[in-house]
């Protein structure tokens, strides 16, 4: 990448959701601004990774999708955004090719792990976490069927998935309530019941509130 960048604006995402429902999948979960020497030094550390190898086969741990965006500013008034995997087979990439002798068609390559220093920088707080969340809260029954005209509580499983589908979050529901943290946006919320069938709503999530949905399953 290019030398010489006077700023850098990292940016740190989960990836699946943590345990319980604790952070909700793909959120941001810590931002920090950089100065001229820190940015000069993460420049210079990236600049000495080696490049995975074409064709050959590596053996990865579980690839949750954490990851982090690293935004280098240019006194020219350029940028250059550097993308890295921090959990499976860690990697950084800026989207460049390499080039040899010249410009390259070949696609962008891709670098072994990323910068040790990173490992400390751009945690977020559980308040700067769950300012970028929604706590979402509710009730859900079940209606009809062997309790005619009646409803009552059972056991099911609520699960929230963004509109591009990736997997928000998820949780049990017990005695008829759930509460599961989501991330801001257009969320579809979903009760689960292989027994009964599925209800599906669509909720506005806009970070640092909480929204009450009612879910309930309808069946003869």
């Amino acid at each position: 990448m290019p030398q010489g960048p006077d700023s850098v604006l990292i940016c740190r995402y989960n990836g699946l959701p943590q345990p319980a429902g604790k952070i909700a999948g793909f959120t941001l979960t810590g931002a920090q601004a950089l100065g001229l020497t820190q940015a000069t030094t993460l420049a210079s550390a990236f600049d000495a990774l080696q490049p995975y190898v074409a064709g050959k086969v590596y053996s990865c741990p579980l690839d949750s999708g954490n990851e982090a965006v690293l935004h280098f500013g240019y006194a020219s008034g350029d940028s250059v955004t550097v993308t890295v995997h921090l959990s499976g087979c860690t990697s950084s990439s800026n989207g460049a090719p390499a080039y040899v002798n010249g410009p390259t068609t070949e696609p962008a390559v891709v670098y072994q792990g990323y910068p040790s220093a990173l490992k400390q920088l751009a945690f977020g707080s559980k308040s700067f976490i769950r300012a970028h969340e929604d706590l979402l809260i509710g009730t859900a029954t079940w209606c009809g069927g062997p309790y005619p005209g009646a409803c009552h509580n059972q056991t099911g499983t609520i699960q929230v998935t963004a509109p591009n589908g990736d997997w928000v979050a998820g949780s049990a529901v017990h005695h008829g309530k759930y509460s599961v943290y989501v991330t801001p946006g257009r969320d579809k919320v979903q009760l689960l019941d292989s027994g009964y069938g599925t209800q599906t709503k669509v909720v506005t999530a806009r970070g640092g509130g909480t929204s009450h949905v009612h879910m309930q399953l309808d069946f003869p």
